[in-house]
């Protein structure tokens, strides 16, 4: 068992609950364990495993699984033209990884990656300075950051495997803001029939800051290799024309 800040990886993997020095950690993904629920984990328990996830890379994210995920939530905003995207929680940039593969399928100009953690910002733009776009950067945002870009800039907004984590009102309205009217945010919750409560938290958050639900459904996954089935819920909103 390794320990990285108060996050441990299992080269084995294991049960969905562990003990280790006395504290109950929780599995997330196949081989990490956090010391609490994802949506209650810390701000800086959330940089750690986003550092953590980058650093293992293939060895705990599941790349292709990962980008049929992005492939269905881009598929819900199209149709684009010159588009100008958020990629909120970007990691190190699965969509871009998406991208290099089916760039033809879609009309972007720009890609804006946002994170709570600096080491996925410069693994984000490290990874995908090469990306055949117009324009590409990534930016911290947290619960306090206000986004350098004006209103009604953005054509669209997407978040794969991230909105499970505690996600802060500031977060949202800035998205919101920056969004043409219109325009659409997309993301999945792969585990929210384990915490049903704070899928309804979040979604009542949007509704707050303004969106729209257009589409709130479960869509299984099968995986490319293995051909396990995993369900997640699909959501998209909408900021009002």
């Amino acid at each position: 068992m390794d320990i990285f800040n108060e996050l441990l990886y299992s080269a084995q993997g294991g049960s969905e609950q562990i003990l280790y020095d006395g504290k109950v950690f929780y599995r997330y993904m196949d081989k990490l364990y956090i010391p609490s629920p994802p949506a209650l984990l810390s701000q800086s328990n959330v940089v750690a495993l986003s550092e953590m996830r980058l650093r293992f890379g293939h060895e705990v994210i599941d790349f292709n699984y990962s980008l049929d995920v992005v492939g269905t939530l881009l598929e819900r905003l199209s149709p684009l033209k010159d588009a100008k995207l958020i990629d909120f929680g970007c990691g190190g940039g699965m969509i871009c990884s998406y991208l290099k593969k089916f760039s033809s399928a879609y009309s972007i100009s720009e890609i804006v990656g946002l994170d709570l953690s600096s080491f996925a910002v410069i693994e984000f733009m490290r990874n995908h300075h090469d990306l055949d776009i117009n324009r590409l950067n990534a930016h911290l945002f947290d619960n306090d950051i206000k986004l350098n870009y004006p209103d009604n800039y953005f054509d669209g907004a997407i978040s794969s495997f991230v909105m499970h984590f505690n996600i802060y009102k500031n977060q949202m309205s800035e998205l919101y803001r920056v969004l043409k009217p219109g325009a659409c945010f997309v993301y999945n919750d792969y585990i929210y029939n384990k915490y049903k409560g704070h899928t309804k938290k979040v979604i009542s958050l949007l509704i707050q800051v303004g969106f729209i639900i257009e589409e709130d459904n479960s869509i299984s996954f099968k995986h490319p290799e293995t051909n396990d089935i995993k369900n997640h819920r699909i959501i998209k909103v909408s900021k009002p024309i």
